[in-house]
């Protein structure tokens, strides 16, 4: 747990320099659920893989998600970004207040 929970930090610090660290960052008006599970899910290489997400809201009112999918030593396998207008109401329920969550498959 110690390796997945240096992982989540890390990818706080990748938040932090995104532009600098994440390749690709997609930009549309709504961001799905469904959007981010498949992409993690497209990615896991193994059972205990562990997603992470990272909502930002930016100047603009956009939200931008950084997504790291981490091994279960803690090693970031994959990540990608999306920028946004809107989160849809399942997005909005997991991140419920948080900046930050994790998905365990």
């Amino acid at each position: 747990m110690a390796a997945i929970y240096f992982g989540v930090r890390l990818l706080g610090k990748i938040c932090e320099n995104w532009d600098s660290v994440v390749d690709t960052v997609v930009t549309t008006s709504r961001l799905a659920w469904e959007t981010v599970r498949d992409w993690l899910a497209a990615k896991r290489v193994d059972s205990v893989d562990v997603g992470s997400l990272v909502q930002t809201r930016l100047a603009n009112g956009n939200y931008r998600v950084v997504t790291g999918l981490f091994s279960q030593s803690g090693e970031l396998r994959e990540k990608t970004a999306w920028e946004c207008g809107t989160l849809d109401s399942e997005l909005t329920r997991r991140f419920s207040g948080k900046d930050r969550i994790r998905v365990q498959f």
